[in-house]
């Protein structure tokens, strides 16, 4: 019996996609290269009393390697002045009005800003110089739990990135992202969230830079908007220094020398980067704000291509039920830059997965890495039958790699029929042996009169003794004389695995 497994569709877990406004169709996050954002900032203030002037200051997304400012609106109301500054990396619009009346007054500014996600190649994998980024804050002070650990997981590194790629991995897969922990100071300390294993993205941002700065690679924190897979939101990730380039690295999501093209940059800083909105008054007046609501969307995206290629393959690429095959990927890098990622391998229903199943890669300008997962397949299948699946693993950057994997005993290899010098059939077949141990083999070969297969059968039984991993020929002599198209059934036993195959012989072919 042969059956078609439909295992799954390759995508990411909780991946979200970007729909833009001029396309229909939509792109997995992680697949994009390039994004124009709008980000508007809408507000109300209540004034009362005589106010000379009130001002209010927004926070704009940073100019950068990986990111365009691309304009700034504001709009016009009578009395009101803005201003653009730029303070280091920092930038901020500023509204001004002056002896405005009591009453309501409405802002609103619109920002248009452009994501490149791989444009930037990672060009070394040596810490750089930048002692001011080695100091360490209040939230990024380690203790000797947090020295300990970053001694553990970058000993044996052969490099700054590989040391950052186990740093960001291990908080991936050890720390539990909960976007409901505590906001008490004393909790968002990082020796505190190493103890308890659960923070925000800031709490895993801050544990990443100061397990980086351990370990000798200057970090800093960045602040902005990300995409969480179903919304906008505010987010945390981090940036080491490579070589004389800042790389960005986000530990919660598990990218490695580059972000996604949805995150937005706004603020950075050695211990704690925030972007928060300001207003101040002079006069005897008072002021309160009455509503500030941000909203966000992608007018364009296009999706990555050429930043790197995967494929999946098996070995062996047929396995019985219960029994351990090896899942291949092969990681290959065409362009100029460094890729450093996590791989996610992703398997069907019943499927198991002996080491971990996210697994990691650092591969060189025009290299490869191969990357191998011992698996298990299903053992309660339904004996003799043959089932194929596909699946494969799920890269950042993004790459779907997937291949097709067959479950069957796979005892029966070729089957062939002719006549001897007397008109009687003789049937050859292949019995192989896919286990580990020599096994008596044993064969049932049943002749129908037809192809249809419904007169009685002539059957014969025979045993054969193989090796491990070899097949051997078995053939058969028998009473069956052949008078028209036949068909023949073979059944196959050893070692508690059976297969069954039947093949209709054409009687030109059985000369």
């Amino acid at each position: 019996m042969y059956r078609l497994t439909l295992a799954f569709a390759l995508l990411l877990p909780v991946e979200a996609t970007a729909q833009t406004q001029d396309k229909p169709k939509t792109i997995p996050i992680t697949a994009l290269d390039t994004s124009t954002i709008e980000i508007a900032f809408i507000g109300r203030i209540k004034l009362t009393g005589e106010t000379k002037h009130i001002t209010y200051t927004q926070p704009l997304p940073a100019q950068d390697d990986g990111q365009d400012l691309v304009s700034v609106e504001v709009a016009e109301q009578p009395g009101l002045t803005h201003e653009l500054t730029e303070d280091g990396e920092g930038r901020t619009v500023t509204l001004t009005w002056t002896d405005p009346p009591a009453g309501e007054l409405d802002y609103g500014i619109e920002v248009t800003v452009h994501r490149r996600a791989f444009d930037t190649p990672l060009k070394s994998t040596t810490k750089g110089k930048a002692p001011q980024f080695l100091k360490s804050g209040v939230l990024t002070k380690p203790d000797a739990s947090i020295k300990k650990l970053a001694k553990e997981l970058t000993e044996g590194s052969t490099s700054d990135l590989e040391t950052a790629l186990c740093v960001a991995m291990w908080i991936h897969e050890n720390v539990e992202y909960d976007p409901g922990y505590s906001q008490d100071k004393s909790d968002k300390t990082v020796a505190k969230v190493l103890e308890v294993k659960r923070g925000t993205c800031d709490e895993l941002s801050h544990l990443f830079i100061a397990l980086c700065r351990c370990a000798g690679i200057p970090a800093r924190e960045v602040s902005g908007l990300a995409h969480t897979g179903q919304a906008w939101g505010f987010h945390s990730w981090s940036e080491i220094r490579l070589g004389e380039q800042w790389v960005p690295v986000d530990a919660t999501n598990a990218q490695i020398g580059f972000v996604d093209a949805l995150h937005v940059a706004f603020a950075r800083d050695n211990d704690d980067a925030k972007f928060q909105q300001g207003i101040q008054s002079l006069g005897t007046g008072m002021f309160s704000v009455l509503a500030h609501d941000m909203q966000v969307k992608i007018v364009k995206a296009s999706r990555a291509k050429g930043v790197i290629d995967a494929t999946m393959s098996f070995e062996p690429v047929t396995a019985p039920p219960g029994k351990q095959f090896a899942a291949v990927l092969t990681v290959k890098n065409p362009t100029s830059s460094w890729l450093a990622g996590p791989a996610r391998l992703v398997l069907a229903t019943g499927f198991t997965a002996i080491e971990p199943e996210m697994a990691s890669f650092i591969v060189a300008p025009g290299g490869k890495q191969v990357i191998r997962w011992q698996v298990t397949s299903p053992a309660d299948l339904e004996p003799g039958s043959t089932y194929w699946y596909r699946m494969g693993a799920v890269t950042f950057p993004h790459m779907v790699a997937a291949g097709k994997f067959t479950v069957a005993s796979g005892l029966i290899g070729e089957i062939a029929a002719f006549k001897d010098a007397g008109g009687k059939a003789v049937v050859a077949v292949g019995l192989t042996n896919p286990l580990d141990e020599d096994h008596d083999g044993t064969l049932e070969i049943c002749l129908f009169p037809d192809w249809e297969m419904k007169g009685d059968p002539l059957c014969f039984t025979q045993e054969k003794p193989v090796s491990p991993g070899k097949t051997e020929k078995v053939e058969i002599a028998t009473d069956f004389t052949v008078s028209g198209n036949f068909a023949v059934e073979v059944k196959a036993s050893l070692g508690g695995l059976l297969d069954r195959f039947v093949q209709k012989i054409n009687v030109s072919t059985a000369e």
